[in-house]
């Protein structure tokens, strides 16, 4: 790649970072403690959220008639049938089309306000993309890998830069940049949206560092995350399934529950054992009691029939 090209993309960088320096800077991740056993004063605190759109306490009156009741259908792009009513997770969404960002995420929004909530996952997916570009220089990249002796793909480099500058317009308009993408995919039904929503706290309420100034954004986002997860894995989502069973087991999303943990490991296990190592079932086995064993597989049933027996 000429040197030429290379300033010119360096450039084209520095604008578009430079535009949002302040947004892309984050703390420091920190490791979780369970729910029933962290300090009370630390359970509850969720971030400070001035600046953002994506934990309005107070949805606006367009959110609030674009929302739907329920989950919808798996994508099949995205998702496989492992039973009658089971799926799971198998592939990966296409890439957003060619062209700039911003027009892209207007069209979406449309259908988006009209209640699609694979449009407003999409969103969500068109913003990561283009925080991710912008955190992760691609010619940081390109020369890391060609100084360790190996051959990346130009293409690819070029590729990367084409949509980086694509994002432009985006990270230029905050009502769209910031918007509450995930939180709205989530509620108007969508199970990518679900699932993700219950494993990136950080997207929703902001970073740990700031947990401690607004404790009802943590104590909400539990909520709304083990409601989400139970309405995905109602549908037939083992990894909603599965990632029950961790929430119970680790105690970070809600309150430890063991027997509960290994119910819902059971029942993902039942439904396609690849799904639930037999490791990751000794060790939830192995904190129980004979009794507790014998609870869990009571539940395990009614879990199983809830998730993956197709409805009559």
């Amino acid at each position: 790649m000429g040197r030429e090209v290379r300033m010119q993309i360096s450039l084209k960088r520095a604008l578009i970072v430079g535009g949002v320096a302040v947004v892309v800077l984050t703390g420091g991740y920190v490791l979780w403690g369970r729910a029933d056993s962290m300090p009370q004063a630390i359970a509850a605190h969720a971030p400070h959220t001035q600046g953002r759109t994506d934990v309005a306490p107070v949805p606006s009156k367009q959110h609030r008639a674009a929302a739907r009741t329920g989950p919808q259908p798996p994508n099949p792009q995205v998702f496989r049938r492992v039973g009658p009513k089971a799926y799971e997770i198998a592939g990966n969404r296409e890439r957003r089309p060619p062209g700039d960002a911003l027009e892209y995420m207007r069209v979406m929004k449309q259908r988006s306000d009209a209640g699609d909530a694979d449009a407003s996952y999409l969103m969500e997916l068109t913003v990561r993309e283009c925080r991710n570009l912008i955190k992760h220089d691609p010619v940081a990249s390109f020369d890391f890998l060609r100084n360790a002796g190996m051959t990346p793909d130009p293409a690819s480099l070029v590729n990367d830069e084409r949509r980086l500058g694509e994002c432009a317009s985006l990270v230029a308009a905050p009502a769209f940049y910031h918007g509450a993408w995930l939180a709205r995919a989530a509620s108007q039904g969508s199970i990518e949206a679900k699932l993700l929503y219950a494993a990136d706290p950080e997207t929703v309420i902001g970073p740990p560092s700031e947990w401690l100034a607004n404790p009802e954004s943590l104590v909400r986002w539990r909520e709304s995350a083990m409601r989400h997860l139970h309405d995905a894995a109602a549908t037939g989502s083992l990894d909603a399934v599965s990632h029950l069973s961790s929430a119970y087991d680790k105690g970070r999303i809600t309150a430890y529950d063991g027997v509960t943990a290994y119910a819902y490991a059971l029942a993902a296990a039942k439904a396609n054992p690849a799904h639930m190592p037999a490791r990751s079932l000794q060790e939830l086995q192995a904190k129980l009691s004979p009794a507790q064993r014998e609870a869990a597989r009571e539940r395990a049933t009614q879990v199983y029939a809830d998730c993956c027996i197709a409805d009559q």
